[in-house]
């Protein structure tokens, strides 16, 4: 074998024997296959600068550095699935504060269940947290939980770990784990990744949701929820209701005390001494002054006869005296008398 052959066989017995290590020592498979790749992929492109940006930079990059790289390719594809599936996002991965909980949750509008989507870049295998595998609904409520009790978790997370749970609850949690492969850095395109479950998966992560519910007391208020009975006969009576026909009240009629009398409304001083001053009025007012009050009583203009005969007799002293002339004498008369016929006519 020559030199040459040896400087090329020198980088593939270290790739074998970093993978065999990988299945030995507890370590994440993305991990070995950033560092066995390094040697590898470094020793064939020298010389070769028609990389895409993506493999250049996962070409020059340190295996941990490859390990957050191949993490973000997994993020990145499993928001491309979500958005092909019509997902309606709740927590997208962005803006993490904390490692633990989902990796991104979201609503499936034509089914009603959360999703929650694990997302897995490269070769980056499942691993096995809280008791149980990830990707089951188990391991996704327990990892939910953790949210809970961090409070450096975001409010964005606890409200996704919140709505987890809940749905857990209910029956209405689906777990799904997209795997984005790439080529040296060139993220390729996602797919779902067939995850084996147990039977009674399901139940036990209903059971846990509610265990953890009865711990956080404060998040999760129980909503008072109208049992179907109830509704039934609601609207059983809104029906019986509807259907009777339209009844009036029955509005008892108004009484009212007895009116008190009024007292008829006293004369004008000097009234009775007028009338029977006036001309030809006998002594004893059986004349014209009689025949006023017998008018009034009857016709019931006792107050205006009388206050028009008293502004007359005021006329009469006032042209005696000398206050006013002949010619507003007639006036002034002329006006009392239009006033009362005015009035008795009416």
């Amino acid at each position: 074998m020559s030199s040459r052959s040896n400087v090329f066989a020198i980088p593939s017995l270290l790739v074998a024997i970093v993978v065999g290590l990988a299945g030995v020592f507890p370590r994440d498979t993305v991990w070995a296959q950033a560092v066995a790749t390094a040697s590898e992929t470094g020793t064939r492109t020298v010389g070769h600068g028609s990389l895409d940006p993506d493999q250049q930079r996962w070409i020059n990059a340190t295996p941990e550095e490859r390990v957050k790289i191949a993490e973000e390719i997994g993020e990145k594809g499993a928001r491309e699935y979500a958005k092909g599936k019509c997902y309606n996002t709740i927590f997208d991965g962005k803006g993490r504060t904390v490692p633990q909980g989902p990796d991104q949750v979201y609503l499936d509008p034509r089914t009603g269940e959360t999703v929650v989507v694990e997302a897995k870049g490269g070769t980056s295998p499942l691993s096995r947290g809280y008791g149980y595998q990830q990707g089951t609904k188990s391991w996704a409520v327990k990892s939910a939980e953790q949210i809970l009790h961090n409070p450096n978790a975001s409010p964005a997370e606890r409200e996704a770990a919140k709505i987890v749970i809940e749905a857990a609850a209910e029956g209405k949690l689906r777990v799904e784990v997209v795997r984005t492969p790439h080529t040296l850095g060139k993220a390729g395109k996602p797919v779902l990744e067939v995850v084996e479950e147990t039977a009674d998966d399901a139940v036990k992560a209903a059971q846990l949701a509610k265990e953890i519910m009865k711990r956080f007391p404060q998040i999760f208020t129980p909503t008072p929820k109208t049992s179907d009975s109830n509704s039934k006969s609601l609207a059983k009576a809104v029906a019986e209701f509807q259907r009777r026909p339209f009844e009036p009240p029955i509005v008892p009629p108004r009484t009212y005390p007895n009116p008190r009398p009024i007292p008829p409304e006293p004369m004008p001083p000097d009234v009775d001494r007028f009338v029977t001053r006036l001309p030809g009025a006998p002594i004893g007012g059986e004349g014209l002054a009689g025949t006023l009050r017998k008018a009034a009583g009857v016709a019931g203009i006792a107050v205006d006869g009388v206050s028009r005969a008293y502004r007359a007799l005021e006329v009469e002293k006032a042209y005696k005296n000398g206050e006013i002339t002949q010619h507003e004498r007639t006036v002034e008369h002329a006006k009392n008398v239009a006033g009362c016929v005015g009035g008795w006519t009416g």
